[in-house]
């Protein structure tokens, strides 16, 4: 290892498993709100509060006027933040010593799920609320946020075994709990 080694590592800060347990709380949190608001704007017949997109209406970008478009609004300006932690979430895979390819690759499935999201729910505008589309973009949200739950859990993981503290039988029983998990929230979508 050279001295140009030494200067271009110093530059670099490494993340903790710990703290990238953070992040991946973050990306979970924020797509479980999204999802929660995103709920709110079908409840409340909300879906066309704004009538264009990615503009709210033809004068403004942001329009909070209506009850409607303010429920609208909230569900897509929220978009930022998921999008904020899920890149947040890649970056910083990068910087986790030693590198975790799983999680990198996860964080950047979510990365791309945010922007299908995005173009999904564009559709959904365009399209007059068809209801292909709404379960299509229901559907991509139950698959980021059941991608979160595995990054957190990979994590957690990842922490335990650094700890020493893995345990064969726990971890069998984590992977059929997650399977279980997705199963069901699959099969919640079909009902």
């Amino acid at each position: 290892m050279g001295v140009g080694d030494n200067v271009s590592t110093m530059f670099k800060p490494v993340i903790s498993l710990r703290a990238y347990g953070r992040v991946s709380w973050a990306c979970l949190l924020s797509l479980y709100a999204i999802i929660v608001t995103g709920s709110l704007v079908r409840l409340t017949g909300s879906g066309l509060g704004c009538e264009d997109w990615p503009r709210c209406s033809d004068q403004r970008f942001v329009d909070v006027s209506t009850a409607h478009a303010a429920i609208e609004q909230i569900n897509r300006l929220f978009t930022g933040v998921v999008a904020l932690a899920v890149i947040a979430a890649t970056l910083l895979s990068l910087r986790l010593r030693p590198r975790q390819s799983s999680l990198t690759w996860l964080a950047l499935g979510l990365v791309a799920g945010v922007v299908v999201q995005v173009l999904i729910g564009a559709i959904v505008v365009i399209s007059g609320l068809h209801p292909a589309f709404n379960m299509a973009h229901y559907l991509v949200s139950i698959l980021l946020i059941s991608m979160a739950f595995e990054m957190l859990c990979r994590v957690r993981r990842l922490r335990q075994s650094d700890s020493n503290l893995k345990r064969a039988v726990g971890e069998k029983v984590s992977t059929s709990t997650r399977r279980l998990i997705c199963l069901l929230m699959v099969l919640l979508c079909l009902v």
